[in-house]
């Protein structure tokens, strides 16, 4: 849900989240999200290549 949201908050707790979780991969960040969603879920409406992104900038910013 966090990377769905993608809010600078919704970031900053996938950050604590995946840490306290030793998630460190973020391809796994990314599988999570479309697991628990679906590949055809309305809330997660961009491509994985997006969400990659976006989890590889999360935990960067580590």
């Amino acid at each position: 849900m966090k990377l769905a949201a993608a809010r600078e908050q919704d970031l900053h707790d996938l950050r604590v989240l995946a840490r306290h979780a030793g998630i460190t991969d973020p391809q796994r960040l990314v599988d999570i999200a479309y697991e628990v969603y679906g590949e055809d879920s309305v809330e997660l409406p961009d491509s994985r290549a997006s969400y990659l992104w976006l989890a590889e900038a999360v935990l960067a910013a580590r």
